[in-house]
C-alpha cells in the first residue's frame, strides 16, 4: 500500500485519484520514520492535511448525507504531524511496535508452567537493557548502513553483492543494451551485481543470481505481475 500501490495503480486510477493516493503515501513514508527532519515534517504536515480534503471532496464531494462513507481515520492522518511534534515519530509507539514487541517477548517465554510471571521478568530485563543503552550508547555501537562489500555508486543507489569475481564481456541483447546507453559499438568488459539497493529502500534481485535457485526457494513476496494486454485492430 505505501511502498508499490503508486506504481502498480499508474495509468489505473484516473489522475485526480492517483495524485490523491500519492499524498497519502508520502505522507506515511515522512511520517513512519525513525528520525523525521523539520523540513520533512513540514513537508507531511502539507500532504496529511491536504489528503483527507481532497479525499473528501473527490470521493463524497463533500455532502452532509454521505459523510457516514468517510471512516474517523481519514481525519485522524491530519493530526500526526502535531503529535510528532509532541510524542516523536509515530512509529515509535504505533501499534506495529506494540505488536512487534508482543511476540518478541512471546518468543522468550521457557517457564510455560508460570508464563504470565515469565513473560513479567523478560519485560522487565528488556527495560533494564534499554535504559543501559540509553545512558551509555557506547554498549550498542550503530551498524553501518551498508554491508563493507557493497559500493554507494550515488544517488541513493547502492551495489549489493554477489558480484563477478572477474569481468566479462556482454553478448546479446545485454551488449546491445549497454552500448546503446554508452552511445558506442564497442566491446565493454563488465561485472555483475546481484543485488541492487534502489533510493527508495527497496532492493532489486536480477534474474542472473535469481535464476539459479530452485522455485521452491526464491522468495515470491518480492515478485510482481504485470498483465499485457493485446489489441487486435480489425481492418
Amino acid at each position: 500500500m505505501f511502498c508499490i500501490a503508486p506504481a502498480l495503480l499508474y495509468g489505473t486510477l484516473g489522475e485526480p485519484y492517483w495524485r490523491n493516493f500519492c499524498k497519502l503515501v508520502r505522507g506515511i513514508q515522512l511520517i513512519c520514520q525513525h528520525s523525521i527532519m523539520r523540513s520533512e515534517l513540514c513537508d507531511a504536515h502539507i500532504f496529511l492535511t491536504e489528503w483527507p480534503i481532497e479525499f473528501e471532496e473527490l470521493y463524497c464531494r463533500r455532502y452532509a448525507p454521505r459523510l457516514h462513507f468517510v471512516r474517523p481515520c481519514v481525519h485522524q492522518v491530519a493530526h500526526l504531524t502535531q503529535q510528532a511534534v509532541k510524542k516523536g515519530p509515530p512509529i515509535c509507539y504505533s501499534q506495529w511496535t506494540m505488536e512487534r514487541t508482543i511476540g518478541n517477548l512471546g518468543q522468550e517465554i521457557r517457564q510455560h508452567s508460570n508464563p504470565y510471571a515469565n513473560l513479567s521478568c523478560e519485560g522487565v530485563r528488556r527495560c533494564q537493557a534499554n535504559a543501559l543503552k540509553a545512558m551509555v550508547p557506547t554498549l550498542c555501537p550503530e551498524k553501518a548502513p551498508f554491508p563493507s562489500t557493497s559500493i554507494d555508486i550515488g544517488g541513493g543507489y547502492v551495489l549489493l553483492r554477489k558480484r563477478d569475481a572477474r569481468s566479462i564481456f556482454p553478448n546479446g541483447l545485454a551488449a546491445r543494451a549497454i552500448s546503446d546507453y554508452l552511445g558506442h559499438m564497442g566491446k565493454v568488459k563488465i561485472q555483475r551485481w546481484a543485488r541492487l539497493r534502489l533510493p527508495n529502500g527497496q532492493i532489486a534481485r536480477t534474474a542472473w543470481r535469481e535464476l539459479l535457485r530452485p522455485p521452491e526457494k526464491i522468495r515470491p513476496a518480492c515478485f510482481v505481475k504485470v498483465h499485457t494486454y493485446l489489441l487486435q485492430v480489425l481492418q
